[in-house]
């Protein structure tokens, strides 16, 4: 018995799920699954599987829809990586603060006379 490539199963797998969703419920138009692989390259495989309530997104008004919710999704995650870099960035800023603090600490004043060596 020979096994499906992942990605096959992958896709399988998104389609039976979104179509089972859009049967459950009546308010759902359309589903988009969208994978993260985690490969090195994921050149070649399978970016998303959309699904309607009449197979695969074909007409403007679903596509539309479909567009503008992920477009939506796409920029809820825009503003989460946004606050995560402003975090960071504050967090770096309070790391080079501590570290100047502690630099000071262990080099000598200006108005301090560095040691004398006797000769």
């Amino acid at each position: 018995m020979k096994t499906k490539p992942f990605h096959h199963e992958v896709v399988q797998r998104a389609q039976t799920f979104a179509e089972d969703l859009l049967v459950l419920i009546p308010e759902l138009e359309s589903l988009t699954v969208v994978p993260s692989w985690n490969m090195p390259s994921s050149e070649g495989l399978p970016f998303g599987v959309s699904v309607g309530r009449n197979g695969a997104l074909a007409s403007p008004m679903e596509l539309m829809h479909a567009s503008v919710q992920l477009h939506r999704c796409l920029h809820e995650q825009l503003i989460r990586y946004v606050e995560i870099l402003r975090v960071l960035d504050q967090h770096s800023a309070d790391m080079a603060k501590l570290l100047s603090a502690q630099q000071q600490e262990l080099l000598p004043s200006a108005d301090e006379a560095p040691p004398q060596t006797s000769s």
